[in-house]
């Protein structure tokens, strides 16, 4: 199976993502569970290694919720495309000035952007809903905004 994970930490980083989005989460990425249910790795865009696959214990997060939606393995297909692009690290220094990007770049992601473009490609190809608003540009989804589309229209799992 296929989730959502978003996570926060203590770290400089995630608190300060947390307080520019006013959100819990600061990472999104999806994680791959085994038949039983249990996680085995995660797949997202991280500074180090850009957008990978990674073991499911990579970080501690003190925060962790797992959710689900429609077209989700579509969203996950679409993803795994994007395999290897680099990580935006621009797009978290202009968050932290409370700024937004002029435009995006799919060769660069940060981790809300992953989810937010692979579900927009499954979408605009017929297999999957919209998770977020087409009319929020990609350049301007944050951790919040995925979790937040998240929390109004599909399941929560963990």
């Amino acid at each position: 199976m296929i989730y959502l994970r978003f996570i926060a930490d203590r770290g400089f980083i995630s608190r300060a993502i947390g307080f520019r989005t006013l959100g819990k989460s600061s990472h999104v990425e999806f994680v791959i569970t085994d038949n039983e249910g249990l996680p085995v790795n995660t797949f997202g865009a991280r500074l180090k290694g850009g957008v990978a696959h990674r073991p499911y214990n990579y970080t501690k997060p003190d925060f962790e919720e797992w959710w689900t939606f429609p077209g989700i393995e579509a969203s996950y297909a679409e993803a795994l495309k994007l395999k290897g692009r680099k990580y935006n690290w621009v797009d978290i220094i202009c968050l932290l000035f409370g700024i937004f990007p002029k435009s995006f770049d799919p060769q660069r992601l940060v981790c809300d952007q992953l989810i937010g473009y692979s579900n927009r490609m499954a979408w605009a190809a017929g297999t999957s809903p919209a998770l977020v608003n087409p009319n929020v540009p990609t350049e301007e989804m944050t951790p919040e905004i995925v979790y937040a589309c998240c929390t109004q229209m599909v399941k929560k799992v963990l």
